[in-house]
């Protein structure tokens, strides 16, 4: 394995662009070590991004959003004012990350560019619809984070496009926001992740670990408002979700405990 430190933005991407062989970028390495340490990492080429700090080390505030560089740590996005009052859902999937010193090096950018099944900022992403902005030689797109997984570890983005920042919408003031994670004491890594956004225009819900890459449980979603038991809850799940089975937990017990949160959910809130 290889690392590239490149000085300048322009011929960072002139290099990713004109490059063959599968490569890494790395932000905070907390990915990427672990990999490296137990044996598994196949790139041969890692991007080192440290030295654009300029380009994507920024938190931008607007009036209904906020949009977070690719390179803004875990630490700084849950120990800042504005996430904190206008999405503390985020904050709340942040603190469930690993380790105090994984959320000092790891990022947003680089939680959901992995594309696991169980990353736990994701539910809420895609409950705050948020967008993804990407890089590249040929210019800049947005996209849609319901657009940005699409299988196993793996995303919409173009072979030569990288993360520049995240945009996430903020609450309203009305609505009811949060976040669910469900693993034992003595594991870092989610067994299911769930997130959900119920307001006055639309109910959203998303989850993580209950298929092969996070998705938007759209079949509760349609059914929200409607009185169902557990069971019924897990069958209405069923259409959303093919659980992944693992050492961490079996289909159904993922998708059970799913059904016991929505159910939760559905009796705490108001008709």
């Amino acid at each position: 394995m290889k690392i590239i430190r490149i000085k300048q933005f322009e011929d960072l991407l002139e290099e990713i662009d004109r490059t063959k062989e599968p490569f890494a970028l790395l932000a905070g390495g907390t990915d990427i070590m672990p990999e490296v340490n137990e044996g598994l990492f196949r790139k041969q080429t890692v991007y080192d991004l440290s030295p654009f700090e300029n380009e994507l080390h920024f938190v931008e505030v607007s009036k209904n959003e906020i949009e977070i560089g690719s390179l803004v740590s875990l630490a700084e996005i849950a120990s800042n004012t504005t996430v904190i009052e206008k999405i503390p859902q985020l904050v709340e999937a942040i603190l469930s990350i690993g380790s105090r010193q994984i959320r000092n090096m790891g990022t947003l950018a680089g939680n959901i560019a992995n594309a696991s099944p169980v990353a736990d900022s994701a539910p809420v992403l895609l409950t705050t619809e948020a967008v993804v902005n990407v890089v590249s030689l040929n210019g800049s797109r947005e996209i849609s984070i319901d657009d940005f997984f699409v299988d196993y570890k793996k995303t919409s983005l173009n072979g030569n496009e990288i993360i520049r920042s995240i945009s996430v919408p903020f609450n309203s003031v009305s609505g009811k926001y949060g976040f669910r994670k469900v693993a034992s004491q003595q594991e870092a890594i989610s067994k299911i992740t769930f997130a959900y956004a119920i307001d006055a225009k639309s109910v959203r819900f998303a989850s993580g670990g209950a298929t092969k890459f996070p998705v938007r449980l759209l079949n509760v979603e349609h059914n929200w408002g409607q009185k169902q038991s557990v069971e019924e809850w897990e069958k209405v799940l069923s259409k959303d979700i093919s659980p992944i089975s693992d050492l961490r937990s079996t289909v159904e017990y993922r998708k059970k405990v799913l059904a016991n949160i929505i159910s939760e959910l559905a009796l705490s809130s108001p008709e």
